[in-house]
């Protein structure tokens, strides 16, 4: 009786094991070169939960060992692409997946502004520039009144 429930036992421990033995694997790459991607963050999600992460090699391929069967969602994401979602089913065999194909995200600029302030004082070797269009009181004050606040002049009555 006892070697019976040994047998049993050994038996469940090796189908749970096996259980655990399944994979999926594939290779990415870009939609419109066709070049590898290296180093893409692989997530897989199982019931919006994430379980397990990876990367792409550098010839872009990628394997994610030790899982159950089960239903899945694998996630892709890249900087410069757009992110991609694949729902995936394990039933009884290890998944292949192919030569999986990322698609560029872009995001043109409708318009860039530039702003810059230029400094009132500069100072160089030999001098100090005084730069009156840069200043904003220049619209407001008198020519007098603007060589007033220049550094290192002083004017009399």
């Amino acid at each position: 009786m006892k070697k019976l429930l040994l047998l049993l036992l050994m038996l469940g421990r090796l189908a749970y094991a096996q259980e655990k033995g399944f994979h999926v694997q594939g290779s990415l790459r870009d939609s419109t070169s066709g070049k590898s991607l290296e180093f893409v963050t692989l997530t897989l999600l199982q019931d919006q939960k994430a379980i397990k992460g990876a990367y792409t090699q550098a010839d872009g391929t990628f394997k994610i060992s030790g899982l159950s069967s089960g239903r899945y969602e694998l996630r892709f994401s890249a900087v410069g692409y757009a992110e991609l979602h694949l729902s995936l089913e394990i039933q009884k065999e290890s998944k292949d997946l192919g030569e999986v194909l990322l698609f560029e995200n872009r995001a043109d600029l409708k318009e860039v502004k530039v702003r810059a302030t230029r400094p009132i004082v500069q100072q160089e070797a030999d001098r100090l520039v005084y730069d009156t269009q840069a200043d904003p009181e220049s619209k407001v004050f008198s020519v007098l009144d603007m060589m007033r606040k220049v550094p290192f002049l002083s004017l009399d009555g």
